[in-house]
């Protein structure tokens, strides 16, 4: 079998597309039924999370830190692959927060 396979590397350079999809694919709703299979099968939220990371971990170049500033190739600037979930996150919760807490 070998080593595992990582994701092409337009799966991870692309950062603006990346970004932006998760908002747009979720907001449909068209992934549910596979997130909640998924869901079903940890303990909690922090369980399914690790699970998904580890994915990225192992699986793409989300945690390699680019060693020079040349545009493409593998990994991202430093501190710029965590402040794309921080975005994430804080996009997210501001929808959330205005739809069911407000």
């Amino acid at each position: 079998d070998g080593p595992p396979r990582r994701a092409p590397a337009q799966f991870a350079i692309a950062r603006g597309r990346l970004a932006r999809a998760p908002a747009r694919a979720m907001a449909d709703g068209r992934f549910d039924e596979l997130l909640l299979g998924m869901a079903q099968k940890h303990r909690g939220i922090e369980d399914l999370l690790y699970t998904i990371m580890s994915f990225y971990e192992r699986r793409t170049d989300l945690f390699h830190i680019k060693e020079d500033d040349a545009p493409g190739g593998k990994g991202f600037a430093a501190g710029s692959s965590e402040e794309m979930l921080r975005k994430q996150f804080r996009m997210l919760q501001t929808r959330y927060l205005e739809r069911a807490q407000p």
